[in-house]
């Protein structure tokens, strides 16, 4: 039987946003509060939260921002990683 692999889906614009293994909840809160600060104002720097993640050994967000912010995002002190969101399927298909 021969497995197919199904090509990489990355979703345009979506983005998954690492914060260092040394980052604090307090850290955390203060990250997505600066970053929704600078979304607010007036320069182009824009980042839409969509989902936190809040794990013993992993704190971040999932979020939508063009490249420009990206990265600004990345030059950030407590960010470990930013990486795409990617679509995977769970199962292979045989044939």
């Amino acid at each position: 039987m021969a497995e197919t692999k199904s090509p990489l889906r990355i979703v345009p614009g979506r983005w998954i946003v690492s914060l260092r293994s040394h980052a604090s909840l307090a850290a955390k809160s203060n990250h997505l509060a600066m970053v929704s600060q600078r979304t607010a104002d007036t320069t182009p720097f824009h980042c839409e939260v969509h989902q936190e993640y809040e794990l013993p050994e992993a704190r971040g967000y999932c979020a939508s921002f063009d490249e420009a912010t990206k990265e600004e995002i990345e030059k950030l002190g407590d960010v470990a990683a930013v990486e795409p969101v990617q679509m995977f399927r769970h199962c292979a298909v045989k044939t």
